[in-house]
């Protein structure tokens, strides 16, 4: 585990949860419900460009379109485990930077089902969960990654989501879902790495 205060990410990245260890970290600073959920979909998407999809991207989009186990088929999912005092604020800074960072993220399918248009820019997409009250988390939690397995993208609306959900006041889990068309595992470990390195830039 890397100690220094400006990093957070263990040396090696794996599908399972994995464990980030904050040390001296400040309280969180503004509070959780200032994440919501209902803060995307807005209909104000600007769009910025409409690129042909490859064989493989229209694959998946056709399998997408014949039922919902073959959207869900795609989607990847990784999350971890932070330790310690969680600068919310920060957190939800880094990503939105690596959203605008990374045009993919910002992608959705068109209507036809044969393009992606990548937005100027568009709302993230961060759900925040508190279950840091519930008596058994373990079944909290297991039915909540049950749901989120069966949690199908709208492709011409997203991609991309996140969700932030407190276990303790000094454990949370970060956990991403991306869909295949525009990201693949090893883009996954970039995007990580990305929302490390800017989350330690504003701490």
């Amino acid at each position: 585990l890397i100690k220094n205060k400006g990093k957070i990410w263990e040396g090696r990245m794996t599908q399972k949860i994995r464990k980030i260890n904050y040390e001296s970290m400040a309280p969180i600073v503004i509070p959780e419900h200032t994440i919501k959920p209902e803060a995307h979909h807005k209909e104000s998407y600007t769009h910025h460009l409409e690129t042909p999809m490859t064989e493989d991207q229209l694959l998946m989009t056709l399998l997408a379109s014949i039922s919902e186990s073959g959207l869900l088929a795609y989607n990847n999912s990784t999350t971890l485990k932070l330790m310690g005092h969680l600068k919310t604020q920060e957190l939800y800074r880094a990503i939105t930077v690596v959203v605008e960072r990374h045009d993919s993220l910002r992608s959705t399918v068109s209507k036809d089902k044969t393009k992606l248009i990548t937005h100027h820019s568009m709302c993230e997409e961060i759900h925040f969960f508190d279950f840091s009250n519930e008596k058994n988390k373990d079944n909290v939690l297991n039915g909540f990654f049950q749901a989120e397995s069966l949690n199908a993208f709208d492709i011409e609306k997203s991609l991309f989501r996140v969700n932030i959900i407190k276990i303790s006041p000094q454990s949370h889990l970060l956990n991403i879902t991306v869909h295949h068309i525009i990201c693949d595992g090893v883009s996954v470990g970039i995007i990580l790495q990305d929302i490390e390195a800017f989350y330690s830039a504003f701490v």
